[in-house]
């Protein structure tokens, strides 16, 4: 089982999941959730949002020496 929080440091953004309603989040605002969960978080306002997001394995650890790496996406198709 895994499972993902994020905080909201600046900008705003959209969080869409599979079980619930979209919701704004602003600076300041988090989710804690199950990450099987379909979901996807998207960059509301004008400016880049900076989220602090951690995923965490809850039972067992990273198998076959696999561990996760950064990843930056910028879902508004800036480069």
């Amino acid at each position: 089982m895994w499972e993902e929080f994020f905080y909201v440091l600046s900008g705003e953004v959209l969080l869409y999941t599979e079980h619930y309603a979209p919701i704004r989040l602003s600076p300041g605002d988090c989710s804690y959730f199950d990450s099987t969960m379909g979901h996807a978080l998207v960059s509301a306002g004008e400016e880049d949002a900076l989220i602090l997001w951690i995923a965490t394995r809850v039972h067992g650890g990273p198998s076959s020496g696999q561990f996760l790496q950064p990843l930056k996406a910028d879902f508004r198709g800036r480069k």
